[in-house]
């Protein structure tokens, strides 16, 4: 290679170069024209300009990586040459010397006789010989050269492994950081015009799948939605879009953090079972997001029912069962004599404390009642008072938790501290500070004194930290128990005597009792169901059952040959709900959820979505008629997708002419097609590798509603894989012409031969027919005759004869005709713009004449075709003189389309 730099850079070059040209980004641009193979890329990153270009970027990295990868693969390069250099110098020193050798082969003999004789004469025989040659000069350079060279030859193999780990690091930062980026800009120079027209797709899930929401990405609508519901305390916001513009998208994954209920309205419903549906989900959903189970309609009867989930858990926990019953039984053998020892002990000291203090207290009270402690009877009052005051907030659950924190932690901690703190006796360090105390009480007292001043700051210093970190009273006095249990253990004679006492199975004992406790004070009783949650049971129940009770009493008197009795029963069925009386209880419900949902900072979101599949602007405002009496409750967002006929209804307000959709909606989002940058957002998202012509073709086909262009992308996929096609022009042309070939069928399909005259049924039908033949070839090679007569069949309106034929046909037919060849027009359009050599060059000849020669100009056509078929015509004739297409001729004979004999073997048939 013509470089400049040495064999380990020229490696990590190399390195570099093959990691990149396996890369499935860079590899899948390769082999599609003519010197455009791996090898031709080598070859061009090989020349002295492309190893340049790579220096300076290495040069102008941004991180440094490269640089320092570069400049410490050039230290080890020239340390290693250093010693080479080293050795080159050295070599040439270590010629023979004759006296040497001939000295040396005369002692040989002598040594090996000598080391027969043990090893000190052999040695002394060596280090004499040595010595004698070491005694010559040009034999003292000689064994100087050969340890110089033995030095320079480790140096030189430690280098070695040091250049191949530096060409590596080198190699690796450069196919990370810069090669990618000259190769590509290579293998566009050698892809030539139009390199970016290349379908170089790797990996496309996201439009294989494309109702996976991990794929969706940000859009105005999506910001629209967030800052209006953030304005809205309440309200009922209208979603309106034309259809595929991503409406359900949109309510599935908008107010991600807020309790979101989505239901879909039917194509054809009743109102109140839309209203119960939407009830039932509110329930499940709000039941869920509180962890609560749902209520179980079972057709087993309940005994049958409750055996089967006994026996199941029986299976489950017997095996864990039977082996804790062992560990149980093992454990208690083993502490079985300790634990006796200490009942034997503490029983009667306990008990002796419970007589004395049941005395005490009956002394007290007994005092208090003769009036003779007044001060105690005050305090009886005082704690009254504090009782009537306070104790009736507290619930057994919150006594319960606070004596578990306050006591059972405390008492097992201490327990468990206790039981190797009593290991080492402190009577010698006490009898110690006794001897001292009695000897010398002069200097015991002030030393003790300071002694204790000190420790007593030195304490609080590190106490203090640890003390704000306990906030909670509970906690708090927790520690307080803990520390006066160990000040009292340790300072009383009889605790202190009885802890230092303890023998090995007591203290094991002491601390399983320890940990008993402190696994007591952590066990808290099951969350308390909410109340809400308990409603939303009831409610399930009442919606998806039908209920019915049954009372009944029969009495029979005893003690006679005959009785008398008499039973009488009463059966209850719960009446379904009227619409009234659900609507009220929804409502409530509504308000219920989101209430409880506002101090947790989250909102309750309602989604109506389908509702533009009802049929007609009419059905859809009467569908929100029935539903309206459920909106406008306090605290609840409701987003409702509606067509745009209804969202401009609700525009329309102003005007004369209110109807439902005037009082119905607070406020209106409009999904608007996508813009050609977001176009390029969502199928970079979704596939990556499209590039900007390919996204505009189908940007421009699906007139930037998403699921057209996620369609459209997906049938790019399909050619690319089935048909190999991955030229701008062969994959634009086979999406065009079957986008043209699927409206003329649909066309065909839709208009009845019996509405039409004989005439237009010859050249309606006829010219149809023969244009879906031509259309329906399973190759492009008659592309040229194709775009001519879909032009024909664009400008059919200008032939020879068509006054007549116009005056003939029905207004619908004539209306459906005229979309079609405005489409057709369109079709042509497109074939001129995308399946025409030299792209990118008219591209930008046409930027010139924006808005008319952008790419986002075909896009804004084909949606407005769904509008108006003669408008979207001008506009078309603007776009086609922005980009200096040529005129489309019109028929000039009386048939539209005209028979064409195919020469392509696929029109043999």
């Amino acid at each position: 290679m013509r470089t400049g730099v040495d064999r380990a850079q020229e490696i990590a070059y190399e390195q570099a170069l093959d990691r990149t040209l396996r890369d499935p980004e860079v590899a899948c641009r390769l082999g599609h024209r003519p010197g455009t193979l791996p090898e031709n890329v080598r070859s061009a990153m090989l020349r002295p300009e492309n190893v340049a270009r790579v220096r300076r970027a290495l040069r102008q990295d941004a991180r440094r990586a490269c640089e320092e990868a570069w400049r410490a693969c050039e230290e080890a390069c020239e340390a290693w040459n250093r010693a080479q250099d080293r050795i080159t110098r050295l070599r040439p020193r270590l010629s023979w010397d004759l006296p040497a050798a001939a000295v040396l082969a005369a002692a040989a003999p002598v040594v090996l006789w000598a080391a027969g004789a043990g090893p000190w004469p052999a040695v002394a025989a060596f280090a004499g010989a040595h010595a004698w040659l070491l005694s010559r000069p040009a034999a003292r350079n000689r064994a100087g050269a050969a340890l110089g060279l033995l030095a320079a030859l480790v140096a030189r193999a430690a280098r070695s492994r040091a250049v191949r780990r530096r060409t590596g690091d080198l190699a690796e930062a450069m196919t990370r950081d810069v090669m990618p980026a000259v190769v590509r800009s290579v293998v566009s120079e050698l892809l030539g015009e139009d390199h970016d027209c290349l379908l170089v797709a790797t990996r496309y899930e996201g439009i294989r799948d494309h109702r996976d929401r991990n794929y969706t990405v940000d859009n105005q609508a999506r910001a629209e939605i967030a800052l209006k519901l953030d304005s809205l305390v309440d309200g009922t916001i209208a979603v309106c879009g034309p259809r595929g513009s991503g409406k359900t998208t949109l309510l599935e994954t908008c107010a991600p953090g807020d309790l979101k209920v989505g239901v879909q309205a039917p194509a054809s419903y009743a109102p109140l079972e839309f209203l119960t549906s939407l009830f039932v989900d509110l329930c499940e959903t709000y039941m869920a997001d509180r962890g609560a189970r749902f209520p179980e309609f079972r057709r087993l009867s309940p005994l049958r029912s409750g055996l089967r989930r006994i026996g199941a858990a029986v299976r489950a926990g017997a095996r864990s069962f039977l082996w804790n019953l062992l560990a149980l039984g093992l454990f208690v053998l083993g502490v079985f004599a300790a634990a006796r020892g200490f009942a034997e002990d503490l029983g009667g000291a306990f008990a002796r404390a419970g007589d004395d203090g049941a005395r005490h207290l009956r002394d007290a009270v007994t005092a208090v009642a003769r009036g003779t402690r007044p001060w105690w009877a005050l305090g009886a009052v005082v704690l009254a008072v504090v009782v009537h005051r306070y104790a009736g907030r507290w619930r057994l659950a919150d006594v319960s938790h606070l004596a578990r924190e306050t006591f059972l932690l405390p008492a097992g901690t201490l327990l468990v501290v206790l039981a190797p703190a009593t290991l080492w006796s402190p009577h010698p360090v006490v009898a110690w500070f006794g001897d001292w105390r009695r000897d010398d009480p002069v200097l015991f007292y002030p030393t003790v004194a300071v002694v204790g001043a000190l420790g007593f700051v030195a304490v609080w210093v590190a106490v203090t930290p640890f003390w704000e970190y306990f906030r909670d009273a509970a906690q708090r006095m927790a520690l307080l128990v803990l520390v006066v249990g160990l000040g009292w253990t340790f300072l009383d004679d009889r605790p202190r005597q009885a802890a230092l006492g303890w023998d090995l199975s007591e203290r094991v004992v002491v601390v399983a009792v320890g940990v008993i406790l402190v696994r007591a004070s952590r066990w808290t009783r099951g969350q308390r169901e909410p109340a809400l949650v308990r409603r939303c049971r009831d409610h399930l129940y009442r919606l998806q059952t039908v209920q019915s009770v049954s009372y009944g009493t029969s009495g029979a008197p005893t003690g006679g040959l005959l009785g008398l009795g008499s039973s009488y029963g009463t059966s209850f069925t719960a009446s379904p709900l009227t619409l009234p009386e659900l609507v009220q209880r929804l409502r409530r419900a509504l308000a219920d959820v989101a209430e409880e949902l506002r101090p947790r900072r989250r909102r309750l979101v309602v989604t109506i979505d389908e509702i533009d599949r009802l049929g007609s602007t009419a059905e859809a405002l009467e569908f929100l008629g029935e539903i309206k009496a459920i909106l406008g409750v306090p605290g609840v967002h409701f987003l409702i997708s509606v067509s745009e006929d209804v969202g401009a209804s609700f525009v329309r307000r102003g005007l004369p002419g209110r109807d439902v959709a005037d009082s119905t909606f607070d406020d209106v989002v409009h999904v608007r097609p996508c813009s050609l940058e977001e176009s390029k957002a969502i199928l970079h998202r979704r596939a990556e590798g499209f590039s900007e012509p390919f996204v505009a073709l189908a940007h421009a086909l699906a007139g930037g509603v998403p699921r057209d262009l996620i369609r459209f992308s997906r049938e790019m996929v399909s050619l690319r894989t089935a048909r190999g096609e991955v030229e701008l022009r062969n994959v634009g042309a086979w999406l065009i012409i079957r986008a043209m070939r699927e409206t003329v069928d649909a066309f065909r399909g839709g208009v009845k031969e019996g509405t039409l005259p004989t005439r237009s049924i010859d050249v309606v039908f006829g010219a149809t027919r023969r244009l879906a033949e031509l259309l329906h070839a399973d190759c492009l090679c008659e592309l040229g005759r194709m775009r001519e007569q879909i032009g024909r069949f664009a400008r059919w309106a200008d032939g020879p004869g068509t006054a007549e034929l116009t005056a003939e046909l029905p207004s619908d037919v004539l209306e459906r005709l005229e979309e079609v060849a405005a489409y057709a027009y369109f079709c042509v359009t497109l074939l001129d713009v995308f399946s025409a050599p030299g792209f990118g060059r008219r591209r930008i000849q046409a930027q010139v004449n924006r808005p008319n020669g952008s790419l986002e100009r075909l896009a804004v056509v084909r949606a407005e075709l769904s509008v108006s078929p003669p408008s979207a015509r001008r506009l078309i004739e603007d776009t086609r003189a922005a980009w200096g297409l040529p005129e489309v001729p019109a028929p000039d004979l009386p048939e539209i389309v005209d028979a064409v004999r195919m020469t392509c073997r696929h029109y043999t048939e």
